[in-house]
């Protein structure tokens, strides 16, 4: 048989079908899977291999010590610890000896560099081509199997089982055979079962090949998309005192932008054991550049800084708000009328925009009326140094004003991601150049667009961030500096744990511990007849439980999730657990009206209220049952409670509040009667009050 054109064009079909063309690339082109190469040293230098001993998580950054084992040596020398993140802040970087050795050895200086080095190898990218050249002859030869399987299974298909043809010698027909007819069929159906056995092995022969070379086409194509890799060392200049020998720990640590975390919590309640399991969670999120394995985690509520001293207090300034200019042309630019931009003062820019307003509202009498949305857009113009909030060239219709309350409070400038007057433009203006402001040391940033948020110290690296999930993630909660208002807790992990650099969140255990509960039941019937299981601890700890979500469990039974706000140390904890169809509640309430006096000057109307409750637990229970009486302001109208048994504890304005005692199958009541005195000449209209509004 002829192969003629079957190789490369048949190839090239296969190859299509996982996605990947046959290479034809030279060898002098950017190749393979990272080499793990180490950075580049300099003359006299050596490389210390480190690894990450800790993390300590903030609301916006972490902090990272790695440690590494330095080989003293008398005198002065240089040592590198290579492969650290691109998107360290350099400016936090410390490198000090551990505990205990500050005597064997001392820090002089410290550089952080940027390495960039080839993430791919000429030799490791040859064998990559030649493996998926192996590959591609492989499948070459599957598919001219997989096509000689396909003619022989046609070529069984077309035999048929006829007799013999008549003659004109012999008119007469010619008798069947059946013995042939047997042999033909045991023929035909053994070939075709192990034609059809060949073509199922070649077929996954055929999937395994097209796996393994999509695999290799996919680390080729980071070949075309990533040329070089960027990262960063650390350089330390030690010192060592004459006679040192052996080895000890060197301890560097730097802050990581892009980390932040908030807690959860699981609480179990067991009722028979009265007493509450809370286990709470710290759920970390980070995308770094770099995977914490096996690290000691420690959550923190503070906020670091990098600078020491106090940041300077700006001058807060009120003007009054302007209305922008229509401009009839947007062909008007500031740098047009200016020799340099940072020249530009307030008075001037003000000066040169009012002439350029009576300009424009020349033009504008002049020329036709035009839509706002047929509006060209305006040019880019340049917003003067110092100018503050002088007004603005914005489009040529006015944007709207913003609120007035938005230039008085002090964080409105930095809320809106601009300084001084670009914090008056919309969004989508293409007017004026990129607005900046400081971050909390002082450092000029970009400011950041609208609704996003980018934390001070961590602006400067955003750029140098690796690419990833977006950021910041989106938290249940407030971040716990804000939940923790101003004081500085730290969480330690109880074990070492994992946290890849994917954004993704992970959970880690930072606390289990058990408290005694005190369990009750409470009830309004005049609201709904049910009793509910309520629950109260103390939080024990000399921590706080800052705010997070968390899931409530009642014995084995998931309760629900309910959102728990940041509860102090000692302080108590209530939970709702749900309502428990085992406690029977029935109310009726009776009115008796009366007139007092000779000529009916009063009239009163007496109310009886009982409440009825039945135990159909096989264990004593606690309840509290809540109701109310009418409360009234009016001088003319007189309400009073005149019997409760028990004795009910009056609450604000008519709510009252019984304590039943009940054993298991008792039946208990509380009963309460109070009086509404009024003149006839007075009708009274009742109305439900909203509890937030109870103190209007």
């Amino acid at each position: 048989m002829k192969r003629t054109g079957l190789g490369w064009a048949a190839l090239a079909i296969v190859a299509g079908a996982v996605g990947f063309t046959p290479l034809a690339v030279s060898a002098g082109e950017a190749a393979a899977p990272p080499s793990g190469k180490s950075a580049t040293l300099r003359e006299g230098e050596k490389e210390l291999q480190s690894r990450i001993q800790g993390v300590t998580v903030y609301s916006d950054r972490a902090l990272v010590r790695r440690t590494a084992n330095l080989r003293l040596v008398a005198g002065k020398q240089w040592v590198v610890l290579p492969g650290l993140p691109v998107s360290m802040d350099d400016a936090s970087v410390r490198a000090k000896p551990p505990a205990g050795a500050e005597s064997r050895y001392r820090v002089l200086s410290l550089e952080v560099r940027t390495d960039f080095r080839e993430k791919f190898t000429k030799e490791e990218a040859e064998k990559l081509r030649e493996d998926l050249r192996q590959l591609q002859q492989k499948m070459q030869g599957v598919q001219d199997q997989m096509n000689r399987l396909s003619v022989e299974e046609s070529l069984l298909q077309a035999i048929r089982i006829q007799p013999p043809p008549q003659s004109k010698d012999n008119p007469k027909p010619r008798e069947l055979n059946p013995g042939a007819w047997s042999k033909t069929l045991e023929f035909v159906q053994t070939r075709t079962a192990g034609v059809q056995e060949a073509r199922r092995a070649a077929t996954k022969s055929m999937r395994d090949l097209k796996r393994e070379a999509a695999e290799i086409q996919s680390k080729l194509s980071q070949v075309q998309t990533y040329r070089r890799l960027s990262e960063k060392s650390v350089a330390l200049e030690v010192e060592c005192p004459a006679g040192s020998s052996g080895e000890a720990a060197v301890e560097v640590s730097y802050i990581l932008p892009r980390a932040a975390w908030y807690p959860s919590y699981d609480i179990r309640v067991q009722a028979k054991a009265k007493k509450v399991e809370i286990t709470t969670y710290g759920v970390i999120q980070q995308s770094t550049g770099e995977d914490w394995k096996e690290v000691d985690l420690e959550l923190s509520t503070a906020m670091p800084a990098t600078g020491a001293d106090i940041p300077e207090l700006k001058k807060w300034v009120l003007r009054e708000a302007q209305e922008p200019i229509v401009v009839a042309k947007a062909d008007f630019e500031i740098s047009d009328h200016m020799e340099t931009a940072d020249a530009l003062t307030a008075d001037k820019a003000n000066a040169m925009l009012d002439e350029n307003a009576e300009m424009a509202r020349a033009a504008a009498d002049a020329a036709p009326e035009r839509r706002l949305d047929a509006a060209p857009k305006p040019k880019k113009g340049r917003r003067a140094k110092g100018a503050g909030r002088a007004p603005q060239v914005l489009a040529e219709a006015p944007a709207a004003a913003p609120p007035a309350t938005a230039a008085m409070e002090p964080g409105g400038w930095e809320a809106q991601g601009a300084a001084g007057g670009a914090a008056d433009m919309k969004e989508d203006s293409e007017v004026a150049s990129v607005a900046t402001g400081d971050d909390y040391e002082g450092n000029a940033v970009k400011s950041a667009p609208r609704g996003r948020w980018a934390p001070g110290g961590a602006r400067k690296n955003l750029e140098a961030a690796p690419r990833g999930p977006a950021w910041p993630p989106s938290f249940p909660c407030p971040l716990p500096v804000q939940s923790a208002g101003g004081y500085d807790f730290k969480f330690k992990s109880v074990r070492p744990d994992t946290i890849p650099s994917d954004g993704k969140a992970y959970k880690t255990v930072l606390a289990v511990e058990e408290i005694p509960a005190d369990l009750f039941y409470e009830t309004a019937p005049v609201m709904e007849k049910l009793a509910f299981l309520k629950g109260t601890f103390k939080n024990g700890k000399d921590l706080p439980m800052l705010e997070g979500p968390a899931r409530v469990f009642l014995d084995t039974d998931f309760v629900g999730d309910m959102p728990l706000k940041t509860i102090a140390p000692t302080q108590d904890v209530s939970l709702s657990l749900g309502a428990d169809e085992n406690i029977s509640i029935k109310r009726e309430e009776n009115e008796i009206s009366a007139d007092k006096g000779v000529f009916s000057t009063t009239k009163e109307t007496r109310h009886e209220v009982v409440v009825t409750v039945k135990n159909g637990k096989d264990k004593p229970v606690k309840l509290v049952v809540f109701d109310r009486m009418p409360f009234t302001d009016h001088e003319d109208v007189k309400v009073t409670l005149v019997a409760s048994q028990p004795t009910a504890e009056a609450k604000s304005k008519g709510l009252l509040k019984f304590t039943l005692d009940l054993a298991p199958g008792a039946e208990g009541k509380a009963t309460f009667a109070y009086t509404v005195r009024r003149p006839p000449t007075i009708k009274l209209v009742p109305q439900i009050q909203p509890p937030e509004e109870e103190g209007n």
